[in-house]
């Protein structure tokens, strides 16, 4: 029988707890399982549907996987010194707040087009109440193999258009002295970012996280609930698989919280 090579002897399935998803890794949104024990993901398989991937599920897609358990943000940081220290959420909250406050005017909200709707939402009510625009931040685009796997590596870009958060980071950021971002698991950076004060509300320990002023951890899909809008333009739902990390909310949750502190409604 067929076995792959990436899950081979590390795990008995019997052992696994097998959960509905979807696959974030492109615009398809394929359906799969996602399988787990103790707040370890080990797999990620094809779910069965007809309108979207059929039985089927591509490498990277497999893979992916592996994001999940890697190089995860679980706790507060804050810049001191050069570097960054752990804090509360509490806390980095409030430290949050007042950098905001002292930048407002000159602040620009990025959101990953692979965020959820839900999150891309709460924060673009986040950054309207801050008087300040929102704009989106992409993945490099793939190859397209015409059949399943898509070129565009976002998997929530038509969810992006939905609430007119189409815009690319472009000349945007030039005139933000603050950046708020809103990355995901699979976002990679955004451009131009580089050596200003940045707000950062991520699931990793990405390029953005360590360039930040202070950073949130938040969720993954696999700990969340959420929709993305796929290149067919099918909502499709996912709920949360896994616990969440440590001191890690759920995205809208975290957003809700410092929209709170700044007396956003949200």
């Amino acid at each position: 029988a067929w076995t792959g090579k990436d899950f081979r002897f590390r795990k008995r399935v019997w052992l696994l707890t097998k959960c509905p998803s979807i696959c974030p890794f492109c615009a398809r949104g394929c359906n799969t399982f996602l399988d787990h024990e103790k707040g370890t993901a080990y797999r990620l398989r094809p779910r069965e549907n007809d309108a979207v991937n059929k039985s089927w599920l591509c490498d990277e897609g497999r893979l992916a996987y592996r994001a999940i358990n890697e190089n995860r943000l679980d706790r507060a940081l804050i810049r001191e010194g050069g570097g960054l220290k752990e804090l509360s959420v509490e806390a980095a909250l409030s430290q949050a707040v007042r950098l905001i406050r002292d930048f407002h005017g000159k602040v620009l909200g990025a959101v990953s087009a692979s965020a959820s709707l839900e999150e891309a939402e709460s924060f673009k009510k986040l950054l309207a109440g801050l008087g300040a625009e929102v704009v989106c931040f992409r993945r490099r685009e793939g190859k397209d193999d015409f059949l399943l796997r898509k070129a565009d590596r976002d998997s929530n870009r038509n969810g992006m258009a939905k609430l007119g958060i189409d815009r690319p980071v472009g000349d945007a950021i030039v005139k933000a002295e603050l950046v708020i971002a809103l990355e995901s698991l699979y976002s990679e950076g955004i451009a131009g970012a580089a050596g200003r004060k940045m707000v950062a509300l991520s699931p990793k320990r990405s390029e953005l996280v360590e360039s930040a002023t202070i950073a949130l951890p938040i969720s993954a899909y696999a700990e969340s609930e959420g929709t993305y809008i796929n290149s067919q333009g099918m909502a499709q739902k996912f709920y949360p698989a896994m616990r969440l990390k440590e001191d890690a909310q759920p995205g809208a949750k975290m957003i809700r919280e410092l929209g709170k502190k700044l007396g956003v409604e949200i």
